[in-house]
């Protein structure tokens, strides 16, 4: 279930930042609205004894978030932010739900299918080596790959 909320989360966040190529802070919040209601949600119904949830899961997705937010910070700030803070504070989210492993995984398959879309709308001349692509839409192709279908 949490999946599909993550899915549909990131599809919103996908269309905005197509359209504006700009990721609001709200959407954010939201997403980290919707980790810390998992969180609670497990808690409560049980699923498991709730203090290895605090403590494992907890953990599980501090480290995630640290590793996966802290890496794409360096990488923006690195070159010389062709990584916007938004598409930083979106990975960090996905760091909090799927944690280092899987995080860095969607990471890997963005850039792929990022740089093909490039390589093919430079090839149509529809794009330059100066033009910017928002990455919140092939995150979510990202997220597809590894979550849903298990790649």
């Amino acid at each position: 279930m949490i999946n599909s909320l993550v899915l549909i989360w990131l599809v919103l966040i996908a269309r905005i930042d197509l359209k504006e190529k700009h990721i609001p802070n709200k959407y954010i919040l939201a997403g980290y609205i919707l980790w810390t209601g998992n969180l609670a949600w497990q808690v409560v119904a049980g699923r498991e004894m709730w203090m290895s949830i605090l403590t494992d899961e907890f953990a599980k997705s501090l480290v995630g978030t640290l590793v996966c937010g802290g890496v794409l910070f360096l990488i923006a700030l690195l070159s010389k932010q062709a990584i916007g803070a938004g598409d930083v504070k979106l990975f960090a989210i996905l760091g909090l739900f799927y944690g280092v492993q899987s995080t860095l995984r969607i990471f890997v398959y963005t850039l792929l299918v990022m740089a093909a879309t490039a390589i093919l709308l430079m090839a149509a001349k529809k794009l330059t080596r100066k033009d910017a692509l928002p990455m919140a839409p092939f995150a979510l192709v990202g997220l597809v790959l590894v979550v849903i279908a298990g790649i």
